[in-house]
């Protein structure tokens, strides 16, 4: 677990940087989501059979690039990436490891236009990015950090969009589908 605590330190460091150029929900990021969805991985590989260490540290870099660039950067999934192989050779973490979070976790656990990971890390770190968007106050910060750009329908309407996408295709485990179901009705209720 050395290897997963330096990039925890890493990823510290590097939001603590503050730097001006840095997504504007980085911050909230941060402080509420990165370490929740490692904590959420990390019962998931207990629970599924997979390597703490390296789930966890897919974790808390699925998002590195928000410290460093706004999103909407052309360059921000490539900046991602550099982060992320830097920070897993300098952890020490090995080279099938690291393949498994660097080709399958980081780039497809958003699982949009249908593309999946394909390895147990990386449906762990879909899985549990979409578990913390679920059951915590994810959608209701979006939607109040962009209040001033969108009227109240299109929020919800996006809310809802990106509810479901998270239900539906980034939980990638039956059984836990199954435990956030009531969760998943109660948040299209609240934004419908």
């Amino acid at each position: 677990m050395a290897n997963v605590q330096k990039i925890e330190k890493m990823v510290h460091t590097l939001y603590q940087l503050q730097n001006p150029e840095r997504d504007r929900w980085a911050d909230h990021m941060y402080k509420e989501h990165i370490f929740d969805v490692a904590e959420r991985a990390e019962d998931l590989a207990l629970r599924f059979g997979a390597r703490i260490d390296v789930c966890r540290a897919a974790a808390v870099m699925h998002d590195i690039a928000d410290a460093v660039v706004d999103r909407s950067n052309p360059a921000f999934g490539r900046i991602s990436m550099e982060l992320a192989t830097r920070m897993l050779a300098e952890a020490d973490f090995g080279t099938k490891e690291s393949a498994d979070i660097l080709e399958d976790a980081l780039p497809f656990h958003s699982c949009k236009k249908g593309r999946l990971p394909t390895t147990k890390v990386g449906k762990i770190l879909a899985t549990a990015d979409a578990l913390s968007h679920l059951l915590t106050n994810h959608y209701a910060f979006f939607n109040s950090a962009f209040k001033d750009e969108r009227t109240s329908e299109e929020a919800k309407s996006i809310a809802r969009a990106r509810i479901t996408r998270d239900f539906h295709d980034k939980i990638l485990f039956p059984e836990i589908k199954d435990e956030v179901r009531d969760n998943y009705k109660e948040l299209l209720t609240a934004f419908g």
